[in-house]
């Protein structure tokens, strides 16, 4: 068998090469590197709302009320700008209601993207949503390299096992070259890049023709939807357990919004699944592994769809995720009560 290469001198010359790429994101760190706003810019579209984003992040000043940050489940759950018309009448004045959707889930991609808004501005209330039961994967959000820098974040992998910090070096070192070419020329952004749109091109149940439905929401009492300690209610955690990757994310994320004086509410997502069920089903007892500061809400599927006949059940979900009358119906039922965990939250500081 020949070696791989063909002298000494192209084995030097690959191994410099190889620890040129290594260590490029120190090197970047050392040398002050390019500026966060720039790595944001350009990030592709496919990988989420990341020109909105950016501009929420960088260019936007103002105290958020609510900030919906998490993947397309959440995205396509919540009606933002309903949310934000619904908290403005409540308080009497313009509410900040804002949302920040990511492709494909990750609580490490949602930690990363909250914490870089609320390190330039004060939120209230940070919205998530409860890991998918089907999502079990233990590695790095497959779009994290395009945002995250070595240094940026003191402390978000301590306690992570080296196994999963090695590989979220791994995309320190992915995204490095890119971030490298920051300082020769800026990321262009698409002039054809808009903030992102509800909805809007809505389709039916597993690409079947959408059909609008007149919405009518229950009217359920808020302490259904909001889980408490004292009467476990609806709720049931006996799910599929999140890894330890998903917790080590989502404890992060805790431990950063009370440092913050943020209160962070925990959605679960309704799924097709779940139909006809009195309960909502999740994987773990989230508010008492994360700890203070933590509210866990949702809604059975029974009680969500009671005023829905069941023949038109399929016409509020895309798929796993929910459609325009879903979302309508979703945001309707639960807006007064993270309407009424603000101001509950907002009364006690």
């Amino acid at each position: 068998m020949s070696p791989a290469f063909s002298s000494t001198r192209r084995t030097v010359a690959f191994a410099a090469l190889l620890t040129f790429f290594l260590t490029l994101p120190i090197a970047l760190h050392w040398t002050g590197g390019v500026t966060k706003e720039g790595v944001y810019r350009g990030i592709s579209e496919r990988a989420g709302a990341f020109h909105y984003i950016r501009q929420q992040i960088f260019e936007e000043h103002s105290d958020v009320d609510i900030l919906f940050c998490g993947s397309s489940l959440l995205g396509a759950a919540i009606d933002v700008p309903y949310v934000e018309h619904e908290l403005s009448q409540a308080l009497g004045r313009r509410a900040t209601v804002i949302g920040l959707q990511q492709s494909w889930q990750g609580p490490d991609m949602n930690y990363f993207v909250s914490r870089d808004l609320m390190e330039q501005r004060k939120v209230k209330l940070l919205v998530m949503a409860a890991p998918a039961w089907i999502h079990h994967s233990n590695q790095p959000h497959v779009q994290l390299f395009r945002v995250i820098r070595y240094g940026d974040t003191p402390g978000a992998l301590d306690g992570l096992a080296l196994r999963s910090r090695l590989a979220i070096y791994a995309d320190y070192v992915l995204g490095a070259p890119r971030q490298a070419l920051l300082l020769l020329r800026p990321n262009p952004v698409d002039p054809r890049v808009e903030a992102p749109s509800l909805n809007e091109h809505p389709t039916g149940y597993m690409g079947r023709p959408f059909v609008r439905r007149q919405v009518v929401a229950p009217a359920l009492p808020l302490n259904s939807l909001i889980y408490s300690g004292e009467s476990g209610g609806p709720f049931h955690f006996d799910g599929p357990p999140l890894n330890s990757y998903q917790l080590h994310f989502l404890q992060k994320t805790a431990e950063f919004a009370r440092q913050h004086g943020t209160l962070l509410v925990i959605l679960h997502m309704p799924s097709p699944s779940e139909r006809g069920s009195q309960i909502v089903p999740d994987r773990q007892l989230m508010p008492q592994i994360l700890g203070a500061g933590v509210v866990f809400a949702g809604v059975p599927s029974a009680r969500m769809f009671e005023n829905i006949p069941d023949s038109q059940f399929e016409d509020y979900f895309q798929d796993e995720h929910l459609g325009l009358n879903g979302s309508e119906l979703y945001t309707r039922i639960m807006t007064p009560a993270l309407i009424q965990l603000y101001e509950q939250y907002s009364h006690s500081r």
